[in-house]
């Protein structure tokens, strides 16, 4: 049925039940504005029961519910005549299709939506609860785009059933009108902004995009346009039925560009269009289907019965899918972000490598002149200086002149031997770290009055030469400082190589010193540097009772 403006409703209900009873007449129609009921009471009287509808509070309907429903109670046997004016004040055409049912199906059918109702406000909270913690906890834009989103588009389901006043706007309908228009507007931008930032359409990669951006603005006029029209022109319905059909053909071409910007970005190969695309392919259905019913060219008897509508499933769709695309795109991101991290690190390693390598080249450069070029020099030199001690023997001074200078040169000599034996140990490749850490220790033990002892565990052949030496010298280096400054009688070095990993833990019963001002020292700060470049961790324990020093390396055999 189908009227304009108003419509007489006349029926007569018999109880043949054999007791009293409730029977509910529903209209399954939300787009009822107003209702009101008569029952007759005599053959020229009707007595007023009562009006319902979506102009009326819903404290106020002769029945509680979302839909227009009268509750007729009639005694065993009683017939009664009911006479409902259908109405709309704002003009538009009604569409109902009117039931009689008893207390128990109707009570079956009023649980079905509350319970319905429940579950979708659970689903589209739930996913709005989501996105708010992920959005703090991520600090992307997205997830709070997207939970602003929802909070619209949960009213808009509770919108096409007028039930948000029942729950959102305290019992009024006056303030709820423009948010019938409002409200699609609301939705239809935050779905291009989500769209926009879900599938990083830009300008520099999207044609679709200025499109999108023109839509968007002509949504926000259209906004403008229904505040100024209930302010200025409240009356005036046929505007607004201009309004009506202007924003529906809007909503159809801003969906289809949306859905061409999904198409667009699947092709380009962008994985997580694909679910942007599917969630727009399901909405499209009930947003057609909204259309077409408030052009008014929809046969709209079965949309008031279908609780939820094709549009309210699909919006709960639309919102759980790109839900989904997010919690998709954002672990594509991470393993995309992981994997860039991985190769920034391995790049980072391989320059740690060629520094490594450049100065151990140096080093044995240096090593070589000072041992082939100086060395040689200062030992042509001291034969030189024997030579001429012996044509000098009847000069005492000079004799001693001269054993001054050769004891000089001979002691030059064995200085360059050992600077060029720490830059670069005789024969490291072929004995590795294990051997020579033995030979060092054996020459402190040797020429000094500190006793060292070596424990050495692992296989020092799987560990690369680049990473050996260094961990050579940064053990060199506190055996230097051990015997310069610690004042110790003996002193402890391990060292453990592990799967991935080389331990180094260095004792010492010296004097200790102040760790707040270890690195004030170049021996420390040079230990700490290289340290650092190796990605490792030192711990320095000291005190009156002597030193404890813990380094951590992590390697890689691969």
């Amino acid at each position: 049925m189908t009227v304009s403006r108003h419509y007489w409703l006349t029926f007569t209900v018999k109880n043949n039940l054999p007791h009293d009873g409730v029977f509910y007449y529903q209209f399954n129609s939300f787009a009822i504005d107003m209702v009101q009921g008569y029952r007759k009471i005599s053959d020229s009287g009707f007595l007023f029961i009562g009006a319902t509808g979506g102009d009326i509070p819903f404290s106020k309907r002769i029945y509680p519910y979302y839909d227009a429903t009268y509750q007729l109670a009639l005694a065993k046997g009683e017939t009664a005549t009911f006479l409902l004016c259908v109405s709309n004040a704002h003009g538009d055409n009604i569409s109902f299709l009117p039931e009689l049912k008893d207390a128990a199906s109707f009570r079956s059918v009023e649980l079905k939506f509350y319970i319905v109702t429940a579950i979708m406000c659970g689903i589209m909270l739930l996913v709005f609860v989501l996105n708010i913690f992920f959005g703090i906890a991520l600090k992307e834009r997205l997830h709070f785009l997207y939970a602003f989103y929802i909070l619209i588009a949960l009213n808009e389901i509770l919108t096409m059933q007028r039930v948000d006043f029942q729950y959102i706007f305290f019992d009024d309908p006056d303030i709820i009108n423009p948010f019938y228009s409002i409200n699609p507007c609301l939705l239809t931008i935050l779905m291009a902004h989500v769209m926009q930032s879900f599938l990083k359409q830009k300008r520099s990669n999207s044609r679709v995009k200025i499109f999108v951006d023109i839509g968007v603005i002509f949504t926000y006029i259209l906004i403008a346009v229904c505040c100024l029209l209930y302010w200025k022109f409240s009356d005036k319905w046929a505007i607004f039925g201009i309004y009506e059909i202007v924003m529906c053909i809007s909503f159809l071409v801003m969906f289809f560009l949306l859905l061409l910007s999904a198409i667009e970005k699947v092709i380009q190969g962008y994985k997580p269009a694909w679910f942007y695309l599917v969630a727009t392919a399901l909405f499209s259905t009930g947003l057609i289907q909204y259309i077409m019913l408030a052009l008014g060219g929809y046969n709209a008897d079965t949309v008031g019965k279908d609780y939820p509508n094709t549009i309210q499933i699909g919006i709960v769709l639309e919102s759980i899918i790109v839900f989904m695309g997010i919690v998709y795109r954002y672990n594509l991101y991470k393993k995309e972000r992981e994997q860039l991290l991985v190769e920034v690190n391995q790049q980072q390693q391989n320059l740690i490598n060629k520094i490594i390598d450049a100065e151990e080249g140096e080093r044995k450069r240096i090593a070589e002149d000072l041992h082939d070029d100086v060395g040689s020099t200062l030992s042509m030199l001291a034969m030189q200086l024997s030579y001429a001690r012996q044509s000098m023997e009847q000069s005492p001074v000079l004799k001693r002149q001269f054993d001054q200078s050769l004891a000089l040169s001979k002691k030059a000599v064995n200085d360059i031997r050992n600077i060029a034996h720490n830059l670069l140990p005789k024969d490291f490749a072929e004995t590795g770290i294990f051997a020579t850490l033995e030979t060092r220790i054996q020459e402190l033990n040797a020429t000094g009055n500190i006793f060292f002892r070596l424990i050495i565990e692992g296989n020092d052949k799987k560990l690369k030469e680049v990473i050996a030496i260094s961990v050579y010298r940064i053990i060199n280096e506190l055996l230097t400082n051990i015997t310069r400054h610690s004042e110790a009688s003996e002193a402890t070095v391990q060292l453990l190589l592990e799967e991935n990993m080389v331990q180094v833990m260095i004792e010492d019963n010296g004097k200790g010193f102040d760790t707040a001002v270890k690195e004030e020292g170049i021996g420390l700060k040079n230990v700490s540097r290289r340290i650092e470049t190796l990605k490792g961790i030192i711990l320095i324990e000291s005190n009156r009772e002597g030193t404890n020093i813990i380094i951590q390396i992590p390697y890689n055999n691969g």
